[in-house]
């Protein structure tokens, strides 16, 4: 039997797509290209910004969009808590995983983690008596009226099994437990600033586009001519 090097976890934090600044940032990023483009046009048949964001929103795809994202987003949450932490995660981006419905969830990102540095994650958690997970552990998993979580809230049912056998969700509130709370509003900033741009141009099928931008010139040319012999014709 093959020994588990990696486990698989979800990120804590991250806000999802909907209703959120995340899916604001969505159409901003598009709007932003399409407005960057139809300022380098020139000429007669020359298209303009609604062009522009038109003919992207026919030729970019969405998943892929949150995808770009979501895997910057990854980028950003290895370097900020293995900086806080003092060693290097080594977390990878997976995939994005979108519900059906967002009536009681929202989208999560899974990214991989080497087993070794879950265990060197657990092994900080038991030099602090484990006190930052349990309060996680306690704020995930605490009943209320309407909730019954599947998860234990009781530490020792966590402690009591082994690391690597810890499933995505688990590993997700140990990583809770030592997050910065302000991470996502961080990490937006700082994408939205940068990498969003080329989260948005990996999602563009451009060769669909170049097709539309020049279907849509003719269009705007044939327009202009025809303005010009309606226009130049005797009253």
């Amino acid at each position: 039997m093959t020994k588990k090097t990696t486990l698989d976890t979800f990120l804590p934090a991250f806000g999802g797509f909907y209703q959120t600044e995340w899916e604001e940032l969505l159409s901003s990023s598009e709007q932003l290209y399409a407005t960057l483009l139809a300022a380098s046009e020139i000429g007669d048949a020359a298209l303009d910004v609604d062009d522009f964001v038109e003919i992207l929103s026919e030729t970019t795809s969405v998943s892929r969009h949150c995808a770009g994202l979501a895997e910057a987003f990854c980028v950003g949450f290895e370097k900020d808590i293995s900086k806080q932490l003092g060693f290097r995660l080594g977390l990878k981006f997976s995939k994005l995983k979108s519900p059906r419905e967002y009536d009681f969830t929202t989208d999560r990102i899974l990214a991989t983690m080497p087993l070794r540095s879950a265990r060197k994650l657990f092994e900080l958690s038991m030099q602090e008596r484990h006190e930052r997970l349990i309060e996680a552990i306690e704020d995930w998993f605490t009943p209320y009226d309407g909730f019954l979580p599947y998860y234990s809230n009781v530490i020792d049912d966590w402690i009591g099994k082994p690391i690597d056998r810890w499933d995505k969700i688990e590993l997700c509130v140990l990583l809770d437990a030592f997050v910065d709370p302000e991470i996502d509003d961080r990490l937006f900033s700082d994408i939205a600033e940068g990498k969003a741009c080329s989260a948005f141009e990996g999602a563009v099928n451009w060769k669909r586009f170049e097709q539309k931008v020049a279907a849509r010139r003719r269009e705007k040319a044939k327009e202009f001519l025809s303005n010009l012999v309606f226009e130049g014709e005797p009253s």
